[in-house]
This record gives structure tokens, C-alpha cells and sequence, in this order.
């Protein structure tokens, strides 16, 4: 009996340290399973704001697209190895570019530009970190372009490519040529007007007697050459009465 007894004994204390067993290992689930809640509702926060970002993302590429389509100006995005990373589509015009021509070096892109110097240029903006600009000349449909090469930076402010951007300056450039054309115009007119001036001073200075004679004689007619010249200006370089 008492055998038994024993035997009962122990196999309620073991028993009561497998439920203790049970119990601790209950708990430790309990405690697992509320840690897989706190990272699960962590992992919905990071997807929320993962979700949040990709959305910004795409209004972004959305809005890069949209600006890309309706800029007027050509640009060409290359990489260090003048690869074409993105272009406008005025850039067509330039260069035989197509879409399915992303991923090809621009070397091996036929090109309307008379512009050889292209790659030395690009060289210098990836040795000098600076933006380089330069003036084309008149192309074969009478326009005037700008050319400008700027270096294009990560994050961390390293030059990974360039970016080249093609400006139509004709009317710029035909407004220049017109300044010089008009700049030409006064100098010959002013020459004309000097001229006028010494041979009318010549003129006084023959038929002066005096140095007091000769003076008035000059100022006065000087004078009314001034007035005939307000005159004319006046009336737009037409017809205008002697009388006034």
C-alpha cells in the first residue's frame, strides 16, 4: 500500500510540474503571440507608408511624364557612358530618337546637329563638374540653337551623367543681327553728320573775317541745322513746311 502510495505521489508531482511546464509554456506563447501582433501592426504601419510612397511615386513619374510631353524644349538624358536614359520628345528632332532607343549610347544615334564637337563638350562638363553652353550655327531651316551640357548629380552629389538641352534662340539671335544692322546704320549716319558739320564749319570759316565772326556764324547755322533735323525726326523723315 504505501508502495503505491509512493507512486501516486510522484506521479502527481510530476503531474504538477508537467502543468507547470504547460502553464510556463502558455505563456510564453501568450507573450509570442502578442510580440506577432505588435509586428504585425508594425508591418501594416510600414506597408501603409510603403503603399503611401509608391502612391507619391507615381504621381511624381506621373507628373515627370506629363512635364517630358509637353515641354517645347529638347533635353536628352545620358549617363557616363552617353547612354540615353530619357529624352523629350522634341529631341526627336535632333536626333533619330525613339523610345525602344533607351539603353543605346547617343554615339550611335544619327544626328541632324552640325555639331562634331558634341562628345569633346560633353567630356569637359564631366571633367570640369560645370555647365557648358554653345551657340550653333544657322541650321539648314534658317533656326539658331543653344546648346547646354550640365552635369547631372545624385543624392550625394556625384556627376552620373550629363543632360543636354537644346533652346531655339532664333528670334534672340535674329534681334542681334538686327542691333548690328542698326548700330551700322548710326555709325554711317553719324559719319554723314560729321562730315556735315566740317564742311559747313569749312564753309563759315571762308567767308568769316574774324574768329568772333566766324563763331556766331557757325552756332547760328548749326543751330538751324538742329531745327531741321527736330523737324524731320517730327514728322517722320516725310515732308515738312520751311516756314516752321
Amino acid at each position: 500500500y504505501e508502495t503505491a502510495l509512493e507512486e501516486v505521489k510522484s506521479s502527481n508531482e510530476e503531474l504538477v510540474s508537467v502543468n507547470e511546464e504547460a502553464q510556463s509554456t502558455n505563456e510564453e506563447l501568450e507573450a509570442s503571440k502578442e510580440e506577432m501582433q505588435s509586428l504585425n501592426e508594425e508591418l501594416n504601419t510600414i506597408n501603409s507608408e510603403l503603399t503611401n510612397k509608391i502612391e507619391e511615386l507615381d504621381r511624381a513619374n506621373s507628373d515627370l511624364r506629363n512635364l517630358f510631353e509637353s515641354t517645347q524644349i529638347a533635353t536628352i538624358f545620358l549617363d557616363r557612358n552617353l547612354v540615353v536614359r530619357t529624352f523629350t520628345p522634341p529631341a526627336s528632332s535632333f536626333f533619330s530618337l525613339r523610345p525602344s532607343d533607351v539603353g543605346r549610347p547617343l554615339t550611335e544615334l544619327s544626328s541632324q546637329l552640325d555639331y562634331p564637337e558634341l562628345k569633346q563638350h560633353i567630356d569637359a562638363v564631366f571633367e570640369t563638374g560645370e555647365t557648358l553652353s554653345h551657340h550653333l550655327a544657322r541650321d539648314n531651316q534658317g533656326r539658331f540653337h543653344m546648346v547646354r551640357i550640365n552635369p547631372y548629380r545624385d543624392k550625394d552629389n556625384r556627376i552620373q551623367g550629363v543632360v543636354v538641352t537644346l533652346i531655339d534662340v532664333t528670334t534672340l539671335a535674329e534681334a542681334e543681327e538686327h542691333q548690328q544692322v542698326l548700330i551700322s546704320e548710326l555709325n554711317h549716319r553719324v559719319k554723314n553728320m560729321l562730315a556735315v558739320v566740317a564742311s559747313i564749319a569749312n564753309r563759315t570759316r571762308e567767308s568769316s573775317e574774324s574768329k568772333e565772326e566766324f563763331a556766331e556764324a557757325l552756332i547760328g547755322r548749326l543751330h538751324a541745322m538742329s531745327r531741321a533735323y527736330g523737324l524731320l525726326s517730327k514728322e517722320r523723315w516725310k515732308e515738312a513746311s520751311i516756314n516752321e
